[in-house]
């Protein structure tokens, strides 16, 4: 019997074959940023005294965070499409951004990041000058819990996001893209602080490190991002949400 005229099976639902694309590359660079960081701490610790070993740790937790970014912006495996048109997504899964004038609210969030920023710069400037200077670690300090502060302000929407000239938001009004920066600009500044007092014998440099790693181990399960149930929030929803 001839099986010319049977049908055959077309499977579409199989896996495309794995590839080297330029994600896989992000990801693969993002978690070496990751790796680096403890030999970076190792190498802060054994050299001693002297500029280099107040620029290990710094260098260590910058890595810390862009690789941990990098990895973030590796597609999971199935990208999140939409088919609602008033809820629409874009070509990645994510949501439409768009662009408005900065007010003069956004500015002051603006300046008052940068001011926290140069302080944590000048705080850092006098600890590398005058080693063990605990003025110089409590300004770094107090900068990054401000940072910090000021980064879950913006993203739980308690305060307008910082900009200069204009401003980019999502359509959904998600303001994680803004106040990200922040909380990672104030968590490599505490890090920084804490292990600096570590290196110059202050007891509350190693006390400070592992609260800090004991609040991120509780706080991680909370801001992991959730795939929404049934579709992400219209801007009315928010404006409707915000009347009652």
């Amino acid at each position: 019997m001839s099986q010319e005229g049977q049908p055959t099976d077309d499977n579409t639902d199989l896996a495309p074959p794995a590839r080297f694309t330029r994600e896989t590359l992000l990801g693969c660079l993002g978690l070496l940023c990751v790796l680096l960081t403890l030999p970076l701490l190792w190498l802060a610790v054994g050299v001693g005294t002297g500029w280099l070993a107040h620029l290990l740790p710094l260098l260590a937790f910058v890595a810390a965070i862009g690789g941990a970014a990098l990895t973030l912006r590796v597609p999971a495996g199935r990208t999140a499409r939409s088919t609602d048109p008033q809820r629409p997504l874009t070509h990645a899964g994510s949501a439409p951004t768009i662009e408005r004038p900065a007010r003069l609210a956004n500015r002051l969030m603006w300046s008052l990041a940068a001011l926290l920023i140069a302080c944590a710069i000048g705080g850092y400037a006098a600890e590398v000058i005058a080693s063990g200077a605990a003025w110089g670690l409590a300004l770094m300090l107090g900068a990054g819990l401000a940072l910090l502060a000021q980064g879950v302000c913006i993203g739980t929407g308690w305060l307008p996001a910082p900009a200069l000239t204009w401003q980019r938001r999502s359509i959904y009004g998600e303001t994680i893209r803004q106040s990200a920066p922040l909380l990672a600009v104030g968590f490599v500044t505490i890090a920084g602080a804490l292990f600096l007092a570590l290196l110059d014998g202050y007891s509350w440099g190693p006390l400070g490190l592992g609260l800090l790693v004991v609040a991120l181990a509780l706080l991680t399960p909370f801001v992991r991002r959730t795939p929404w149930r049934s579709g992400p929030p219209l801007p009315t929803d928010h404006a409707a949400r915000r009347q009652e």
